[in-house]
């Protein structure tokens, strides 16, 4: 989180890997920049293959993004303003 301001951009980030490898640890360097710009930042993990196959690796992905949007007056988001990238 940005340490000041209210109704921030936010965006979720989501780690590559071809939706085989990974963890959302992979992004916290670009989530702390991020922070420092002024923008909420937020990583998620998802299911993996073979578990993970489509849809479940996008609907983990969906639930984040939804979590965000349903507590976004907790981390100071605008709902308004998400990116997914």
């Amino acid at each position: 989180l940005p340490e000041d301001g209210d109704k921030r951009p936010t965006v979720l980030l989501i780690h590559g890997g071809a939706w085989k490898y990974g963890e959302k640890d992979q992004m916290k360097p670009m989530a702390e920049r991020l922070a420092r710009s002024g923008w909420v930042a937020a990583t998620v993990n998802y299911r993996l293959l073979p578990s993970g196959r489509f849809p479940r690796n996008f609907q983990d992905v969906a639930c984040a993004l939804a979590f965000l949007q349903q507590n976004a007056d907790e981390y100071g988001i605008d709902p308004e303003r998400i990116a997914v990238s």
